[in-house]
């Protein structure tokens, strides 16, 4: 009883959460990404980024951050699966904002836009690979701890968007001449639902 009625004291205080205007973090984060959409192909795989927060005040900030994604799928060179290979890296901007509340564990929502870049490789060097760039879209929502006052780690679920003009490579097939007749599906709406961690240090 009395290490339950701890808990509850910590979890219902909290920390001071003193950031004001001006303050900064800088962070490493990693998260579990599902592909959907026209993505939907693509084997589930953990992404890795950095981000950045500057404070507007003591309840939302500016944040940038960068993340690199790699993914593969199911690629078929005259009948033998040759894989496909496909990395994206995102820079993004956007805002967060955490509700006054006295808790330990602080929710926040987040939204914002990016800029995608992004490269294919199908069949294992079978095929020239392909590369080009789309804006990117993310929401998301998330709690965070403050481990000490310069340290705080926090668990987020974000969904980011890809609006592309693309086709993606679905199969091979040699045609005389050594080329290759190759079949593709769209690649437009390209979406990834993520769920990962974030640990931040002030640095101001």
């Amino acid at each position: 009883m009395a290490l339950g009625a701890g808990l509850a004291a910590m979890l219902i205080s909290g920390p001071a959460w003193a950031y004001g205007k001006g303050a900064m973090e800088l962070g490493l984060s990693s998260h579990y990404d599902w592909p959907g959409m026209d993505a939907s192909v693509f084997d589930p795989a953990f992404d890795y980024g950095l981000v950045f927060h500057y404070w507007l005040n003591d309840r939302s900030s500016i944040m940038a951050g960068f993340d690199q994604l790699a993914f593969s799928a199911p690629f078929e060179v005259d009948g033998s699966d040759e894989g496909l290979d496909y990395t994206s890296s995102v820079f993004m901007g956007g805002l967060r904002y955490r509700p006054e509340m006295d808790f330990a564990l602080r929710p926040y929502l987040e939204g914002g836009v990016g800029y995608e870049s992004w490269t294919v490789k199908p069949g294992g060097g079978s095929l020239d690979n392909r590369s080009g760039s789309s804006v990117a879209y993310f929401a998301g929502t998330g709690l965070e701890y403050e481990i000490r006052r310069a340290l705080t780690v926090g668990v987020n679920y974000r969904y980011l968007f890809y609006s592309m003009k693309e086709n993606l490579e679905r199969e091979a097939v040699s045609v005389p001449g050594g080329n290759y007749d190759v079949s593709k599906d769209p690649f437009k709406s390209v979406g990834f639902g993520t769920l990962g961690i974030e640990l931040t240090w002030r640095i101001r």
